[in-house]
């Protein structure tokens, strides 16, 4: 795992947490719709454990996508 600029990863896993945030963002009403939701039975149920949950999955992918570059860099 040396080589892999690890701000780079950080700044990958920030940047894809935000698309995927704009992207959810952008078809919240839809969705909510057609689950039967409103905006008060989300609030109701309110926990900040998914957010972290998604940020590390970004972080995750960002470490494995550097290695997965880093390693066939070598190879070539």
């Amino acid at each position: 795992m040396q080589g892999i600029n690890y701000w780079a990863v950080v700044v990958a896993g920030i940047v894809g947490y935000a698309a995927g945030a704009l992207w959810y963002w952008g078809w919240s009403k839809p969705w909510m719709e057609a689950q039967g939701f409103t905006p008060e039975s989300m609030k109701a149920n309110q926990s900040p454990v998914p957010y972290l949950v998604a940020f590390a999955a970004n972080v995750v992918i960002a470490v494995m996508l550097a290695g997965l570059v880093g390693h066939s860099a070598s190879q070539g």
